[in-house]
C-alpha cells in the first residue's frame, strides 16, 4: 500500500510498456531490489499496460528450499544404494578374481589352492567346474607324457634316461644288477606274450620286497637293476636274496617259478664311481649265471679295472 502514488517511470519494465512491448525480464527496482518481470502493453493508442512483478528470492527461495528438502532425503538414500551396490559387486567379482588369477597361476605351472565359489553362484561354479576338468585333464596328459619320457611302459620301471641324474644325487648306495635265468626259453616255449606276462610278474613281485626310497630300473630285455640309496652291502645281499627266493618260491604265469641271477655292489665298498660298480655288479652276475644261476654274487674289487 505505501507504493501507491509512487513514481516508477524510470523503471526500465515500465519504459517497455510504454513503448508498448509485452514480454518479462530481471530488473531492479527502485528501492534496490531485484525483480522478476512479466508486463503486457494495451493495444491502440490507450498507452497504458499492466506489470506484474515479484521479488526473485521470493521465487527461489521455495526452489532451495525444496532441492535442501530433496537432498537430505536423497543423498543418504544414495549412499545407501552405493553401499549395498559396491557390496554386492565385491561379492560377484570376487569369485571371478580369484578364479582368473588360479587360472593364471595355472598357465605358469605355480601350485596355489583351489579358489572357493559360492554355491549361489551357479555360472561361476559351472565355469570353474569346467576349468579344473581341463586343468586335471591336460594334467594326467602331462604326467602321462613325463612317465612315458622316464617310466617303461611295460613294468613301470624306471628306463636309462633317469638312471644318470638319480647317481649323481647320492653319494653312498648299493646296486643290484639281475636278469631273469633262461627267459629265452621263456619266449620260445611259451611265445612273446608270455614273455611280457613274466616281465610284468618279475617287476611286481621286486616292487613288493622294495621300499618307496629304493629305485628299480628295466636295462633292456630281461635284464634290470635296482638303486638301494644309503644301504651298504650287507643290507643289499640280504634284500637280493629275499628277492630271489620270492621268486623262486612263486608260481609265474609260466605255471613254473622262474629264478634271478644277481649281481650286487655298493659304493663305496665296491668301487669310487658308478661305471665301476656296475662293471664290478655284472661281473658278479657273469660269475652267478656260470654258477648254475638262481643265486646271488657279491662283486669283488679285484674285479675292477
Amino acid at each position: 500500500m505505501e507504493r501507491i502514488n509512487t513514481n516508477v517511470i524510470e523503471n526500465k519494465v515500465v519504459q517497455e510498456v510504454l513503448k508498448g512491448n509485452n514480454g518479462h525480464q530481471e530488473v531492479v527496482n527502485s528501492k534496490g531490489n531485484t525483480m522478476l518481470a512479466g508486463y503486457s502493453a494495451t493495444a491502440g493508442d490507450s498507452n497504458w499496460g499492466i506489470i506484474s512483478q515479484t521479488p526473485k528470492i521470493s521465487v527461489n527461495e521455495p526452489i532451495i528450499q525444496m532441492v535442501k528438502k530433496v537432498s537430505f532425503t536423497a543423498i543418504p538414500f544414495m549412499i545407501f544404494i552405493f553401499l549395498i551396490s559396491f557390496l554386492l559387486l565385491k561379492k560377484i567379482v570376487n569369485p571371478i578374481r580369484k578364479l582368473a588369477v588360479y587360472a593364471q597361476q595355472v598357465t605358469e605351472q605355480k601350485t596355489i589352492p583351489t579358489p572357493h565359489i559360492p554355491d549361489w553362484y551357479f555360472e561361476l561354479k559351472e565355469l570353474k567346474r569346467g576349468i579344473f576338468v581341463a586343468v586335471d585333464f591336460y594334467q594326467k596328459k602331462l604326467n602321462d607324457v613325463e612317465n612315458e619320457a622316464v617310466l617303461d611302459p611295460l613294468t613301470g620301471f624306471y628306463n636309462r634316461r633317469t638312471l644318470e641324474s638319480t647317481i649323481k644325487r647320492l653319494d653312498m648306495y648299493s646296486i643290484i644288477l639281475f636278469d631273469i635265468d633262461h627267459f629265452k626259453n621263456v619266449n620260445d616255449k611259451y611265445g612273446h606274450q608270455k614273455g611280457e606276462e613274466v616281465l610284468k610278474f618279475i617287476s611286481s613281485l621286486v616292487k613288493k620286497e622294495l621300499r618307496e626310497t629304493e629305485l628299480c630300473y628295466r636295462l633292456g630285455g630281461e635284464e634290470f637293476l635296482i638303486v638301494l640309496p644309503e644301504t651298504n652291502g650287507s643290507i643289499a645281499h640280504s634284500i637280493a636274496e629275499r628277492i630271489r627266493e620270492a621268486a623262486a618260491t612263486t608260481k609265474s604265469p609260466t605255471g613254473n617259478p622262474i629264478t634271478l641271477s644277481m649281481g650286487i655292489g655298493n659304493i663305496p665298498e665296491i668301487a669310487q664311481s658308478f661305471e665301476e660298480l656296475f662293471h664290478a655288479a655284472d661281473q658278479a652276475l657273469y660269475e652267478a649265471k656260470q654258477l648254475d644261476r638262481n643265486r646271488v654274487k657279491a662283486a669283488k674289487t679285484n674285479l675292477i679295472n
